[in-house]
Protein backbone atom coordinates (compact mmCIF):
# COMPACT_ATOMS: atom_id res chain seq x y z
CA UNK A 1 0.00 0.00 0.00
CA UNK A 2 2.73 2.23 0.81
CA UNK A 3 4.34 1.86 -2.47
CA UNK A 4 1.26 2.30 -4.24
CA UNK A 5 0.42 5.17 -2.61
CA UNK A 6 3.97 6.67 -3.45
CA UNK A 7 3.27 6.42 -7.30
CA UNK A 8 1.50 9.61 -8.15
CA UNK A 9 4.49 11.46 -6.39
CA UNK A 10 6.83 9.57 -8.40
CA UNK A 11 5.78 10.09 -11.39
CA UNK A 12 5.20 13.79 -10.62
CA UNK A 13 8.30 13.91 -9.87
CA UNK A 14 10.00 12.84 -12.92
CA UNK A 15 8.28 15.15 -14.69
CA UNK A 16 8.70 17.96 -12.81
CA UNK A 17 12.73 17.52 -12.82
CA UNK A 18 12.67 17.03 -16.41
CA UNK A 19 10.66 20.29 -17.56
CA UNK A 20 11.89 22.79 -15.09
CA UNK A 21 14.92 23.57 -12.41
CA UNK A 22 16.69 20.03 -11.87
CA UNK A 23 18.64 21.04 -8.84
CA UNK A 24 15.68 22.74 -7.17
CA UNK A 25 13.02 20.09 -8.17
CA UNK A 26 15.52 17.15 -6.60
CA UNK A 27 16.34 19.35 -3.68
CA UNK A 28 12.14 19.72 -2.92
CA UNK A 29 11.91 15.91 -3.75
CA UNK A 30 14.61 14.58 -1.34
CA UNK A 31 13.52 16.89 1.27
CA UNK A 32 10.24 14.61 0.96
CA UNK A 33 12.21 11.50 1.45
CA UNK A 34 11.38 11.19 -2.31
CA UNK A 35 15.28 9.28 -2.63
CA UNK A 36 13.74 6.64 -0.34
CA UNK A 37 10.24 6.17 -1.48
CA UNK A 38 11.91 5.16 -5.02
CA UNK A 39 14.11 3.18 -4.00
CA UNK A 40 11.37 1.43 -1.53
CA UNK A 41 9.58 1.06 -5.04
CA UNK A 42 12.21 -0.39 -7.09
CA UNK A 43 13.35 -3.52 -4.64
CA UNK A 44 9.40 -3.73 -4.14
CA UNK A 45 9.28 -6.18 -7.26
CA UNK A 46 10.98 -9.74 -7.03
CA UNK A 47 14.06 -10.33 -9.30
CA UNK A 48 15.67 -13.98 -10.37
CA UNK A 49 18.52 -14.99 -12.11
CA UNK A 50 15.80 -17.09 -14.15
CA UNK A 51 14.41 -14.47 -15.32
CA UNK A 52 17.88 -12.78 -16.33
CA UNK A 53 17.00 -10.49 -13.22
CA UNK A 54 13.57 -8.47 -15.13
CA UNK A 55 10.98 -7.19 -12.52
CA UNK A 56 8.27 -9.92 -12.08
CA UNK A 57 4.78 -9.26 -10.23
CA UNK A 58 1.51 -7.26 -10.20
CA UNK A 59 2.02 -5.18 -13.61
CA UNK A 60 1.27 -2.16 -12.23
CA UNK A 61 3.76 -2.78 -9.41
CA UNK A 62 6.72 -3.30 -11.91
CA UNK A 63 5.52 -0.58 -13.81
CA UNK A 64 5.80 1.81 -10.92
CA UNK A 65 9.18 -0.29 -10.31
CA UNK A 66 10.05 0.92 -13.71
CA UNK A 67 9.60 4.22 -13.15
CA UNK A 68 11.26 4.66 -10.09
CA UNK A 69 14.34 3.69 -12.30
CA UNK A 70 14.07 6.51 -14.33
CA UNK A 71 13.67 8.85 -11.66
CA UNK A 72 16.49 7.63 -10.00
CA UNK A 73 18.72 7.39 -13.28
CA UNK A 74 17.35 11.17 -13.59
CA UNK A 75 18.65 12.11 -10.20
CA UNK A 76 21.60 10.79 -10.74
CA UNK A 77 22.36 12.90 -14.04
CA UNK A 78 21.98 15.88 -12.18
CA UNK A 79 24.25 18.67 -12.36
CA UNK A 80 24.60 19.89 -8.26
CA UNK A 81 27.03 22.47 -9.31
CA UNK A 82 25.01 24.81 -8.62
CA UNK A 83 23.34 23.87 -5.30
CA UNK A 84 25.98 24.79 -2.15
CA UNK A 85 29.46 22.64 -1.85
CA UNK A 86 28.45 21.71 1.72
CA UNK A 87 24.70 21.12 0.79
CA UNK A 88 22.90 17.62 2.06
CA UNK A 89 21.01 17.72 -1.09
CA UNK A 90 24.67 17.45 -3.07
CA UNK A 91 25.80 14.89 -0.73
CA UNK A 92 22.75 12.72 -1.29
CA UNK A 93 22.72 13.71 -5.08
CA UNK A 94 26.57 11.81 -5.06
CA UNK A 95 25.06 8.85 -2.94
CA UNK A 96 22.92 7.85 -5.85
CA UNK A 97 25.22 6.48 -7.99
CA UNK A 98 26.23 4.16 -5.49
CA UNK A 99 22.68 2.74 -5.26
CA UNK A 100 22.57 0.65 -8.46
CA UNK A 101 22.34 -3.19 -7.80
CA UNK A 102 24.81 -5.56 -9.22
CA UNK A 103 24.54 -9.59 -9.38
CA UNK A 104 26.49 -12.28 -7.97
CA UNK A 105 26.64 -16.07 -7.11
CA UNK A 106 23.27 -15.72 -9.67
CA UNK A 107 22.21 -13.48 -6.69
CA UNK A 108 21.14 -9.70 -6.83
CA UNK A 109 22.76 -7.23 -4.94
CA UNK A 110 21.63 -4.08 -3.06
CA UNK A 111 24.41 -1.63 -1.57
CA UNK A 112 21.13 0.01 0.53
CA UNK A 113 18.03 -1.77 1.10
CA UNK A 114 14.77 -0.52 2.57
CA UNK A 115 13.88 -2.74 5.64
CA UNK A 116 10.85 0.08 6.21
CA UNK A 117 9.85 2.79 5.79
CA UNK A 118 7.27 5.73 7.44
CA UNK A 119 6.83 9.43 7.01
CA UNK A 120 9.76 10.53 8.29
CA UNK A 121 11.48 7.88 9.43
CA UNK A 122 13.54 4.51 7.77
CA UNK A 123 15.21 1.54 8.56
CA UNK A 124 17.84 0.93 5.63
CA UNK A 125 20.87 -2.03 5.29
CA UNK A 126 24.21 -0.17 3.72
CA UNK A 127 26.93 -2.53 3.17
CA UNK A 128 30.19 -1.09 4.26
CA UNK A 129 33.57 -2.02 3.45
CA UNK A 130 36.16 -1.91 6.59
CA UNK A 131 40.09 -1.27 6.58
CA UNK A 132 40.66 -4.63 5.81
CA UNK A 133 38.49 -4.89 2.84
CA UNK A 134 35.81 -7.22 4.90
CA UNK A 135 32.28 -6.33 4.02
CA UNK A 136 29.83 -5.22 6.70
CA UNK A 137 25.90 -5.20 6.74
CA UNK A 138 25.46 -2.07 8.77
CA UNK A 139 21.55 -1.43 9.81
CA UNK A 140 20.71 2.06 10.35
CA UNK A 141 18.02 4.20 11.65
CA UNK A 142 17.27 7.65 9.89
CA UNK A 143 15.04 9.93 11.43
CA UNK A 144 13.77 13.03 8.85
CA UNK A 145 14.57 12.22 4.56
CA UNK A 146 18.35 9.90 3.78
CA UNK A 147 20.88 12.64 3.48
CA UNK A 148 23.24 10.26 1.75
CA UNK A 149 25.78 7.37 2.45
CA UNK A 150 27.81 10.41 4.95
CA UNK A 151 25.24 11.96 6.74
CA UNK A 152 24.13 11.66 10.13
CA UNK A 153 22.38 8.28 11.45
CA UNK A 154 20.23 7.71 14.68
CA UNK A 155 21.71 4.61 15.44
CA UNK A 156 24.08 1.69 13.41
CA UNK A 157 24.87 -1.79 14.30
CA UNK A 158 26.19 -4.98 12.81
CA UNK A 159 24.17 -7.05 11.48
CA UNK A 160 26.75 -9.69 12.11
CA UNK A 161 26.46 -9.46 15.82
CA UNK A 162 23.74 -10.11 17.86
CA UNK A 163 21.44 -7.10 19.70
CA UNK A 164 23.64 -5.40 22.27
CA UNK A 165 27.01 -7.52 21.38
CA UNK A 166 28.63 -4.34 20.23
CA UNK A 167 29.30 -0.34 19.33
CA UNK A 168 30.45 1.03 16.04
CA UNK A 169 31.87 4.74 16.93
CA UNK A 170 33.49 6.47 19.82
CA UNK A 171 30.71 8.58 21.38
CA UNK A 172 28.45 5.39 21.95
CA UNK A 173 31.25 3.55 23.06
CA UNK A 174 32.16 5.95 25.40
CA UNK A 175 28.79 6.80 26.83
CA UNK A 176 28.63 2.77 27.43
CA UNK A 177 31.97 2.19 29.12
CA UNK A 178 31.27 5.88 31.40
CA UNK A 179 28.27 4.30 32.68
CA UNK A 180 30.01 0.83 33.36
CA UNK A 181 32.91 2.65 34.53
CA UNK A 182 31.36 5.30 37.30
CA UNK A 183 28.99 2.73 38.66
CA UNK A 184 31.78 -0.63 39.08
CA UNK A 185 34.11 2.18 40.75
CA UNK A 186 33.84 4.02 44.41
CA UNK A 187 33.64 7.86 44.25
CA UNK A 188 37.21 7.95 46.07
CA UNK A 189 38.91 5.81 43.80
CA UNK A 190 42.45 8.08 42.87
CA UNK A 191 44.64 7.24 40.03
CA UNK A 192 47.12 5.45 41.68
CA UNK A 193 44.75 2.53 42.65
CA UNK A 194 43.97 1.78 38.97
CA UNK A 195 46.44 -1.18 39.38
CA UNK A 196 44.37 -2.91 41.77
CA UNK A 197 41.44 -4.98 39.83
CA UNK A 198 38.21 -5.29 41.22
CA UNK A 199 37.94 -9.01 40.76
CA UNK A 200 38.14 -11.07 43.82
CA UNK A 201 41.28 -12.63 44.47
CA UNK A 202 41.84 -16.17 42.47
CA UNK A 203 39.19 -14.77 39.68
CA UNK A 204 40.42 -14.11 35.94
CA UNK A 205 40.84 -11.29 34.96
CA UNK A 206 39.07 -11.97 31.63
CA UNK A 207 35.99 -12.74 33.30
CA UNK A 208 35.38 -9.39 35.82
CA UNK A 209 33.05 -9.65 38.14
CA UNK A 210 29.17 -7.66 37.80
CA UNK A 211 29.20 -4.50 39.16
CA UNK A 212 26.58 -3.59 42.26
CA UNK A 213 23.48 -3.43 41.55
CA UNK A 214 22.81 -0.11 40.23
CA UNK A 215 19.30 2.37 38.35
CA UNK A 216 20.86 3.57 34.78
CA UNK A 217 18.40 5.78 32.74
CA UNK A 218 19.43 6.67 28.88
CA UNK A 219 17.39 9.88 27.66
CA UNK A 220 17.08 9.25 23.65
CA UNK A 221 16.45 6.01 22.26
CA UNK A 222 17.06 5.99 18.56
CA UNK A 223 17.40 1.90 17.37
CA UNK A 224 18.22 0.79 21.30
CA UNK A 225 21.92 0.29 20.64
CA UNK A 226 23.14 1.81 24.04
CA UNK A 227 20.60 0.57 26.39
CA UNK A 228 21.09 -3.35 24.16
CA UNK A 229 24.57 -2.73 25.04
CA UNK A 230 23.89 -2.29 28.90
CA UNK A 231 21.37 -4.91 28.78
CA UNK A 232 24.32 -7.35 27.85
CA UNK A 233 26.96 -6.33 29.56
CA UNK A 234 25.46 -5.12 32.94
CA UNK A 235 22.67 -7.47 33.63
CA UNK A 236 22.77 -6.48 36.90
CA UNK A 237 21.21 -3.07 36.41
CA UNK A 238 18.03 -1.86 36.34
CA UNK A 239 17.83 0.61 33.37
CA UNK A 240 14.98 2.79 32.30
CA UNK A 241 14.70 4.39 28.65
CA UNK A 242 12.98 7.80 27.73
CA UNK A 243 11.63 8.51 24.50
CA UNK A 244 9.82 11.16 22.80
CA UNK A 245 9.07 9.76 19.51
CA UNK A 246 7.13 6.12 19.72
CA UNK A 247 7.87 5.65 16.07
CA UNK A 248 11.68 5.30 16.97
CA UNK A 249 10.72 3.17 20.03
CA UNK A 250 8.43 0.92 17.79
CA UNK A 251 11.19 0.94 14.97
CA UNK A 252 13.80 0.27 17.82
CA UNK A 253 11.80 -3.20 18.75
CA UNK A 254 10.66 -4.07 15.34
CA UNK A 255 14.05 -4.20 13.89
CA UNK A 256 17.08 -3.60 15.98
CA UNK A 257 16.13 -6.46 18.75
CA UNK A 258 15.96 -3.92 21.38
CA UNK A 259 13.69 -4.94 24.29
CA UNK A 260 11.21 -2.97 26.34
CA UNK A 261 8.02 -2.77 28.81
CA UNK A 262 5.52 -1.84 28.32
CA UNK A 263 5.80 -2.05 24.74
CA UNK A 264 5.51 0.68 21.97
CA UNK A 265 4.27 -1.42 19.42
CA UNK A 266 0.77 -1.34 17.84
CA UNK A 267 -1.59 -3.71 17.02
CA UNK A 268 -0.81 -4.46 13.88
CA UNK A 269 3.31 -4.20 14.40
CA UNK A 270 5.45 -7.56 14.45
CA UNK A 271 8.59 -7.61 15.30
CA UNK A 272 10.83 -9.12 12.17
CA UNK A 273 12.53 -11.92 11.90
CA UNK A 274 16.01 -10.34 10.25
CA UNK A 275 17.13 -8.58 13.09
CA UNK A 276 20.39 -8.03 13.92
CA UNK A 277 22.84 -11.42 14.74
CA UNK A 278 20.42 -13.72 12.03
CA UNK A 279 22.75 -12.86 9.27
CA UNK A 280 25.06 -15.38 7.20
CA UNK A 281 28.50 -13.90 6.59
CA UNK A 282 28.73 -11.32 3.53
CA UNK A 283 31.27 -12.72 0.56
CA UNK A 284 34.61 -10.78 0.85
CA UNK A 285 35.88 -8.39 -1.66
CA UNK A 286 38.24 -10.66 -2.97
CA UNK A 287 35.68 -13.06 -3.88
CA UNK A 288 33.42 -10.79 -5.48
CA UNK A 289 36.75 -8.93 -7.64
CA UNK A 290 36.85 -12.72 -8.50
CA UNK A 291 33.42 -12.62 -10.08
CA UNK A 292 33.44 -11.48 -13.06
CA UNK A 293 29.40 -9.97 -12.87
CA UNK A 294 30.53 -8.95 -9.47
CA UNK A 295 31.51 -4.97 -8.84
CA UNK A 296 33.84 -5.06 -5.77
CA UNK A 297 32.04 -2.68 -3.60
CA UNK A 298 29.63 -2.54 -1.01
CA UNK A 299 26.73 -5.10 -1.54
CA UNK A 300 23.73 -6.23 0.44
CA UNK A 301 23.37 -10.13 1.14
CA UNK A 302 20.29 -11.52 -0.30
CA UNK A 303 17.10 -10.19 1.79
CA UNK A 304 14.77 -13.27 3.53
CA UNK A 305 11.51 -13.71 2.95
CA UNK A 306 9.28 -10.33 4.61
CA UNK A 307 6.20 -11.12 3.69
CA UNK A 308 5.57 -13.35 6.44
CA UNK A 309 7.67 -12.33 9.51
CA UNK A 310 7.76 -14.14 12.50
CA UNK A 311 5.71 -12.46 15.69
CA UNK A 312 8.01 -12.18 18.66
CA UNK A 313 6.11 -11.17 22.22
CA UNK A 314 7.18 -7.66 22.54
CA UNK A 315 8.20 -8.52 26.06
CA UNK A 316 10.77 -11.86 25.36
CA UNK A 317 13.99 -10.48 27.07
CA UNK A 318 16.04 -13.48 24.35
CA UNK A 319 19.12 -13.91 27.07
CA UNK A 320 18.61 -10.21 28.56
CA UNK A 321 18.37 -9.96 32.39
CA UNK A 322 15.12 -8.09 31.89
CA UNK A 323 13.67 -5.66 29.85
CA UNK A 324 14.49 -2.17 29.61
CA UNK A 325 11.63 -0.04 31.37
CA UNK A 326 10.40 2.62 28.43
CA UNK A 327 8.66 5.87 29.24
CA UNK A 328 7.69 7.53 26.22
CA UNK A 329 7.43 10.79 26.98
CA UNK A 330 9.23 14.48 26.64
CA UNK A 331 12.57 14.31 28.67
CA UNK A 332 11.76 17.41 30.00
CA UNK A 333 8.66 16.58 31.75
CA UNK A 334 10.38 13.24 33.19
CA UNK A 335 13.19 15.19 34.94
CA UNK A 336 10.80 17.69 36.19
CA UNK A 337 9.23 14.56 37.75
CA UNK A 338 9.32 14.55 41.47
CA UNK A 339 8.80 11.06 41.31
CA UNK A 340 11.94 10.34 39.68
CA UNK A 341 14.34 12.80 41.92
CA UNK A 342 17.28 10.78 43.74
CA UNK A 343 16.69 7.85 41.35
CA UNK A 344 19.21 7.68 39.45
CA UNK A 345 23.16 5.86 39.73
CA UNK A 346 23.94 7.26 36.40
CA UNK A 347 22.11 8.94 33.45
CA UNK A 348 23.22 8.67 29.95
CA UNK A 349 22.03 11.49 27.33
CA UNK A 350 21.79 11.12 23.56
CA UNK A 351 19.40 13.09 22.34
CA UNK A 352 21.04 14.01 19.17
CA UNK A 353 18.41 14.10 16.12
CA UNK A 354 19.81 14.74 12.45
CA UNK A 355 22.89 15.95 13.93
CA UNK A 356 21.74 18.74 16.55
CA UNK A 357 21.11 19.20 20.14
CA UNK A 358 17.41 19.78 20.55
CA UNK A 359 16.95 23.53 20.97
CA UNK A 360 14.02 22.93 23.56
CA UNK A 361 16.80 21.07 25.96
CA UNK A 362 19.72 23.20 25.68
CA UNK A 363 18.20 25.17 28.67
CA UNK A 364 19.23 25.10 32.47
CA UNK A 365 16.07 23.74 33.27
CA UNK A 366 16.61 20.23 31.72
CA UNK A 367 20.20 20.08 33.41
CA UNK A 368 19.32 20.96 36.56
CA UNK A 369 16.45 18.33 36.00
CA UNK A 370 19.21 16.00 35.38
CA UNK A 371 21.11 16.97 38.21
CA UNK A 372 17.76 16.36 40.96
CA UNK A 373 16.92 12.90 39.58
CA UNK A 374 20.56 11.63 40.35
CA UNK A 375 21.50 10.22 43.84
CA UNK A 376 24.10 11.98 45.46
CA UNK A 377 27.10 10.07 44.48
CA UNK A 378 25.55 10.07 41.06
CA UNK A 379 26.78 11.17 37.61
CA UNK A 380 25.64 11.62 33.99
CA UNK A 381 27.52 11.64 30.49
CA UNK A 382 26.15 13.28 27.78
CA UNK A 383 26.73 12.89 24.04
CA UNK A 384 27.30 16.98 23.01
CA UNK A 385 28.19 17.10 19.64
CA UNK A 386 30.84 19.24 18.32
CA UNK A 387 31.30 23.26 17.74
CA UNK A 388 28.46 25.55 19.19
CA UNK A 389 26.45 23.00 20.63
CA UNK A 390 29.42 20.87 22.77
CA UNK A 391 30.15 24.20 24.31
CA UNK A 392 26.59 25.00 25.06
CA UNK A 393 26.40 21.27 27.07
CA UNK A 394 29.77 22.11 28.61
CA UNK A 395 28.23 25.57 30.06
CA UNK A 396 24.92 24.43 31.37
CA UNK A 397 26.51 21.31 32.76
CA UNK A 398 29.20 23.88 34.84
CA UNK A 399 26.18 25.57 35.72
CA UNK A 400 24.35 23.07 37.26
CA UNK A 401 26.68 20.70 38.62
CA UNK A 402 29.95 23.29 39.55
CA UNK A 403 32.74 23.89 36.82
CA UNK A 404 35.44 21.59 39.40
CA UNK A 405 33.00 18.54 38.10
CA UNK A 406 32.87 18.44 34.63
CA UNK A 407 35.09 17.04 32.01
CA UNK A 408 34.80 16.05 28.67
CA UNK A 409 35.54 13.20 26.59
CA UNK A 410 37.10 13.30 22.56
CA UNK A 411 38.43 11.23 20.31
CA UNK A 412 42.07 11.41 20.13
CA UNK A 413 41.91 11.16 16.36
CA UNK A 414 40.05 14.42 16.14
CA UNK A 415 42.21 16.19 18.84
CA UNK A 416 45.50 15.04 16.64
CA UNK A 417 44.15 16.90 13.56
CA UNK A 418 44.21 20.55 14.50
CA UNK A 419 42.42 21.60 11.54
CA UNK A 420 38.83 19.66 12.43
CA UNK A 421 36.82 20.56 15.43
CA UNK A 422 35.62 18.19 18.19
CA UNK A 423 32.94 15.72 17.06
CA UNK A 424 30.93 13.52 19.29
CA UNK A 425 32.45 15.20 22.43
CA UNK A 426 30.74 13.39 25.61
CA UNK A 427 30.57 15.48 28.78
CA UNK A 428 30.78 13.76 32.36
CA UNK A 429 29.12 15.30 34.80
CA UNK A 430 28.65 14.92 38.62
CA UNK A 431 29.99 13.24 41.39
CA UNK A 432 32.16 10.80 39.62
CA UNK A 433 33.50 12.72 36.61
CA UNK A 434 36.61 13.28 38.27
CA UNK A 435 36.90 9.36 37.14
CA UNK A 436 37.23 10.15 33.22
CA UNK A 437 40.08 12.79 33.57
CA UNK A 438 42.29 9.84 33.12
CA UNK A 439 45.22 9.54 30.77
CA UNK A 440 44.76 7.01 27.68
CA UNK A 441 47.28 4.97 29.58
CA UNK A 442 45.08 5.44 32.71
CA UNK A 443 42.13 3.83 30.65
CA UNK A 444 44.00 1.08 29.33
CA UNK A 445 45.45 0.15 32.72
CA UNK A 446 41.41 -0.29 33.49
CA UNK A 447 40.67 -2.23 30.97
CA UNK A 448 44.11 -4.87 31.50
CA UNK A 449 42.59 -5.00 35.57
CA UNK A 450 39.03 -6.10 34.32
CA UNK A 451 37.60 -3.05 35.85
CA UNK A 452 34.90 -2.92 32.43
CA UNK A 453 33.33 -6.40 31.32
CA UNK A 454 33.72 -5.46 27.56
CA UNK A 455 36.43 -4.56 25.27
CA UNK A 456 37.16 -0.50 25.10
CA UNK A 457 39.05 1.00 22.49
CA UNK A 458 41.33 2.94 25.36
CA UNK A 459 43.69 4.45 22.89
CA UNK A 460 41.13 6.80 21.24
CA UNK A 461 40.17 8.16 24.34
CA UNK A 462 41.51 11.83 24.81
CA UNK A 463 40.23 13.80 28.15
CA UNK A 464 40.29 17.43 27.83
CA UNK A 465 38.84 20.33 30.14
CA UNK A 466 39.77 23.22 28.06
CA UNK A 467 37.26 25.39 26.41
CA UNK A 468 38.50 25.94 22.75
Amino acid sequence: ADVSAAAEAVRAATEALLGGDAAAGAAALLAEDGLVLALRALQSVERSSLTNFRPAGDPEQVRLADEAGQLLAVLSEIDAASLEESSWVREALGSISLLDPFVADSELFWPVWVVAHEPGCSVLDVIETAADDSLHCMRHLVLGPWKGGNEFRETEVDMAQAPGASLENFYTCTLAAAAAFATSCSASITNAALSVPLAPTGSSPSSPPLPPTSNLLVIGLGGGAIPAFLQRYLPNSRISVVEVCDQAARMAEMHFGFRCAPSALKGTDVVSADLPGTREPLPSTAELAGDSSARPRATRSKAPKRKRPAQIPPTTTDGFASPCLLYLEDALDFVADERHFGKFDFVIVDVYTAGIFPKPLLCEQFFCGIKAILRPSGSCAINAGYGQDERDVRALCEAAFGRSTVAALVDEAIVEDSDREYESAVVVAGSNSDLFNLSVAEWAACEAVGRLPFRLEASRLHPTMAHT
